[in-house]
């Protein structure tokens, strides 16, 4: 298959995605602080599963959603803002970002590792069929160390939480 050919499916999906996520869904009730965001979310289970999606769009799509600013809710994950940014970028790698960092958004945005490799493993095609990628084996490579390094921190930070 071409690239063009697998740009084009690629395309396809992710319009056919951001449409049926466009209609109407279940809405958050309403938190005056991120900070009470995130306690709601510690109440509901880890997403395992979500919609098929690129990491960038699905981390900015899920703070947009909640109505909150970014500086807020980098507070209130404990990353800075220029992190969140740079992982709602669709111009990063997520893997040339802080492992512990997504760590820190997955555990406050309860995401499984499954998800996270799925919304990664869908960025590195999107980088891969529109050429970003200079050394596609290489980035193949430093993925998996960085979902490795990134299911280390959450492991580590679930713990961390346990013993308090």
């Amino acid at each position: 298959m071409s690239y063009d050919k697998e740009t084009k499916n690629l395309m396809k999906k992710i319009r056919l995605e951001e449409q049926r996520q466009s209609q109407p869904e279940l809405t958050l009730p309403k938190f005056a602080q991120p900070t009470e965001l995130l306690t709601y979310l510690k109440t509901k289970p880890v997403q395992n599963m979500v919609s098929a999606s690129f990491l960038s769009f699905f981390l900015r799509r899920f703070r947009i959603r909640t109505s909150f600013k970014l500086y807020p809710v980098a507070a209130a994950l404990d990353v800075t803002p220029d992190i969140l940014t740079q992982f709602e970028s669709s111009s990063n790698l997520p893997w040339n970002l802080p492992a512990a960092d997504m760590a820190k958004i997955a555990t406050g945005y309860r995401l499984h590792i499954d998800s996270i490799t799925m919304l990664t493993t869908n960025s590195y095609e999107l980088a891969r069929v529109s050429n970003r990628l200079s050394d596609p084996k290489r980035s193949t490579q430093e993925m998996a160390e960085w979902l490795q390094a990134v299911r280390l921190e959450l492991e580590r930070l679930r713990e961390n939480s346990l013993l308090q």
